[in-house]
């Protein structure tokens, strides 16, 4: 047994006692024992106490490294002490129980002697003369957690003042001598039960990947050689930017140009995970090599956005959600239209998402032909067809807002040729037909809906409505609902179905009336066409805000809502909090849009096509209307697909390049 001897330097106070055994005991825990011996020797001008102490490593209540430590149960203590007798001839005491050790000074005995602790429970250390466990403050390493089980346990010592004496007394000599260290053993750790095993529970489940899901074999062909075939640039340039190719020859062309080139890609492999590349790259008097790449369909550029042709690329794009209940093939033509915008490619996307109807993906994107949007009236079908596809988008905005995948702040957008306010051609009856279709379908799903129309403001000679909405109030109330008495919306109206004004004092909470009638609150507020009007106390602003705020949490749509500043007197909507009122129009998200596309803002003939988003998951598209030959009709064919709104320069250079 080999008894390595470490002197330390003197200390005036008893507290030192607890530092020397942190340092002896660090010392002694890097020889990697089990367990050990240290003899304290205490010497004072009367007498001298020496104490020896054991320590067990193999305890269970170690603490690991980055764990609160805990305190040790009470057991039988491993700790024996041997010391001298006093002046008085009363003996030190030799042992102590759970509470031997006082905060600051010692407890006497009968006899006058001061107790030394010898043995200590859970409450023996005193909060400023008790020892600390260097096992828990020291930082373990990897291989040292691996050499000490974590379960192993120190013995804390009280130290108590010895003889009554001033713990400041300066003629205090204190030496520590480690005595023994015992052949190097290591405890096995715990493999099964105990803290080991706790703390493998308590650490939180990796998240989990999405799914990945493949297409089937005619997909998978014809999407391959579609791509290798038309979209050879594209592929290339996903090469550069979303792999490691693409900083290899940053770094290559650093200092002279066109010393490495990505001279191809052949796209080989694809699912909705990600897709497999073969790229031929070549070197500067070399020959080219042959690379294969798998780029991931979420993945984010690993080199600056640059130039690639006419456009300039941006450097992120919002990720596709993983959870949507899609298509395969939806699935990856949304997640490479959206790597198309930051590569620079936006004339593929349309492109890529007409692919994908064509394959048997989604058809909720496609626009019905031949509706000749030109003449009006419209014809019958074609308003149905609009109001069956903004009820069904309302719905589904309201199902997503109650799971918290959107806002309860919607807007929907309806803007072809009859609900244009800023044409002749508008008509006030297709408005409230919409507004009719969106609110049978709320209610037939047991939701209680406010339709609320915004009343007068205004001031002076100037009070009143937005030409747009004139008599609109009255004739909601006037019109079929179908809901009397045999009729087959029987008692909607007045229960499922109510109407109101803008503002928070329309907002109806439930409660119950001084008659005792029970009175439910309404789920859903639909607002149309919500406006700021030219004049003093004229902008929508004001009463929408507190009407927003009345709402809460609930479902509140704006449709054809115009929120920005008009002119007005005394600056209310001018430079001033326009930044605020741009902020708030800002938080309602679009669920449901279509907007026909002409030649500029003046001029509403020929149609050159539309911008539409099916539903609030959807993407957007914009599309070009063509006419087929011999008066064959019309068709919309998409030119732009996205996840963000496409601009309007964005749209026209795709018509002149289509």
């Amino acid at each position: 047994m080999v008894t390595p001897s470490m002197p330390f330097p003197l200390w005036s106070t008893a507290r030192s006692v607890a530092l020397s055994l942190c340092l002896c005991l660090l010392f002694l825990l890097s020889d990697h024992g089990t367990s050990f011996t240290i003899q304290t020797e205490i010497q004072k001008p009367s007498r001298s106490v020496s104490i020896t102490t054991r320590i067990d490593l193999s305890s269970s209540n170690y603490p690991r490294s980055g764990q609160r430590r805990r305190q040790p149960q009470p057991r039988p203590s491993s700790l024996s002490s041997t010391s001298g007798k006093n002046n008085d001839g009363g003996p030190v005491a030799a042992t102590a129980g759970p509470k031997a050790a006082g905060r600051r000074g010692s407890r006497r005995n009968n006899d006058g002697g001061a107790a030394a602790a010898a043995a200590a429970g859970p409450k023996a250390a005193g909060r400023r003369g008790s020892s600390r466990s260097p096992a828990s403050d020291r930082r373990t390493g990897p291989r040292e957690k691996q050499r000490h089980s974590d379960s192993a346990s120190v013995v804390e010592l009280p130290i108590a003042e010895l003889d009554g004496g001033d713990s400041t007394n300066e003629n205090e000599n204190v030496n520590v001598v480690a005595i023994s260290s015992p052949s190097i053993q290591v405890s096995e750790p715990l493999e099964s039960g105990g803290v080991v095993k706790q703390k493998q529970e308590q650490k939180q489940e990796p998240q989990r990947k999405r799914e990945r899901r493949c297409l089937d074999e005619k997909q998978q062909d014809f999407v391959l050689g579609y791509l290798n075939k038309h979209h050879v640039d594209m592929l290339t340039k996903c090469a550069e930017t979303f792999s490691q190719l693409g900083v290899e020859k940053a770094k290559k062309n650093a200092w002279s140009g066109g010393a490495y080139k990505i001279l191809s890609a052949t796209i080989v492999g694809i699912d909705t995970h990600s897709f497999t590349l073969d790229v031929e790259t070549q070197e500067r008097n070399k020959e080219s090599k042959e690379k294969n790449v798998v780029i991931d369909l979420d993945a984010e550029p690993v080199v600056k956005s640059r130039k690639f042709g006419r456009h300039r690329g941006s450097d992120t794009s919002p990720l596709v959600l993983d959870d949507l209940d899609i298509f395969p093939i939806d699935e990856i033509v949304r997640k490479l239209c959206r790597m198309c915008w930051m590569v620079n490619e936006p004339e593929t996307t349309g492109k890529l998402f007409q692919l994908a109807i064509q394959l048997g993906g989604s058809d909720l994107g496609k626009i019905k032909d031949s509706m000749y949007l030109n003449q009006c009236p419209h014809n019958r079908y074609v308003r149905k067809y609009f109001y069956g596809m903004a009820a069904d988008a309302a719905l589904e905005g309201v199902v997503q807002c109650s799971k918290g995948r959107i806002s309860n702040r919607m807007k929907m957008t309806a803007m072809f040729p009859e609900m244009n306010p800023s044409m002749d051609s508008y008509r006030i009856g297709t408005i409230l037909e919409m507004v009719r279709a969106i609110a049978i379908k709320l209610a037939e799903e047991n939701l209680r809906v406010r339709v609320c129309v915004q009343g007068s403001m205004g001031a002076g000679i100037q009070t009143g409505v937005p030409k747009q909405l004139s008599g609109v109030f009255q004739l909601l109330q006037m019109m079929d609902w179908q809901s009397s008495e045999g009729e087959e919306n029987e008692g909607m109206v007045g229960d499922f179905l109510n109407f109101g004004n803008v503002g928070a004092q329309h907002v109806v909470d439930a409660h119950v009336r001084e008659d005792g009638t029970q009175v439910e609150q309404d789920d859903v507020f639909l607002l149309i066409a919500p406006q700021s009007m030219i004049g003093v106390d004229s902008s929508i602003i004001g009463p929408l805000k507190e009407m927003v705020e009345a709402v809460g949490d609930r479902p509140i749509i704006l449709l054809n809502s115009d929120l920005t500043d008009k002119v007005s007197a005394q600056g209310q909507q001018n430079v001033r909090g326009r930044q605020g009122r741009m902020d708030f129009a800002d938080s309602f998200q679009t669920i449901w849009h279509f907007q026909n596309i002409y030649v500029s803002g003046t001029s509403y003939f020929p149609i050159l096509g539309a911008m539409f988003k099916p539903g609030p998951l959807n993407m957007w598209s914009a599309y070009q209307r063509r006419d087929l030959a011999n008066n064959g009709g019309e068709v919309y064919l998409p030119v732009l697909a996205g996840e963000e709104k496409p601009k309007g320069e964005q749209i026209m250079e795709s018509f002149e390049n289509g």
